[in-house]
């Protein structure tokens, strides 16, 4: 359901999309407002889950994580939500989506080599209600875009 925003609301989740590290008092300079504004409307939009998290966005290469990799998964019918609370356990999953069409799920994963990608894909392969996976290696990323078009 959207959520209803006014002209300073999205003013203020345009720049913390790009720097969420901005002081509020350099964010109520830029926007001709009082801090206590900025503070009272970020707040608001925390607490209407419109924000729901500050984090820095890492480099999964520079961290040693140089495989990324992508697992379309078809389900049993009645067992396409245990297949997801199980993927969500896995500490390499970072995306998880139920899709329309011929896959029920996909995921998107990082792992430090292709042989912890390998071990990975048995993994899934595995889980109870799994009846087909299959994946895919990214060669190059080409883009990550962390921001909406508000």
């Amino acid at each position: 359901m959207e959520e209803r925003l006014d002209d300073l609301d999205i003013s203020i989740l345009r720049v913390l999309q790009e720097d969420a590290r901005i002081p509020f008092s350099k964010l109520a300079k830029m926007l001709r407002v009082p801090e206590s504004t900025v503070k009272f409307r970020v707040k608001k939009l925390l607490e209407r889950e419109i924000i729901t998290k500050f984090a820095a966005l890492l480099n999964p290469v520079k961290l040693g994580y140089n495989v990324t990799l992508v697992i379309f998964i078809n389900c049993e019918p009645r067992k396409v939500n245990e297949v997801f609370n199980e993927l969500c356990k896995l500490k390499e999953s970072h995306h998880i989506f139920q899709l329309t069409g011929k896959y029920d799920l996909i995921t998107v994963l990082h792992a430090r080599d292709t042989k912890e990608a390998n071990e990975i894909f048995r993994t899934i392969k595995n889980i109870d209600g799994v009846k087909e996976a299959e994946m895919m290696i990214a060669t190059g990323l080409l883009k990550i875009k962390t921001s909406l078009p508000i």
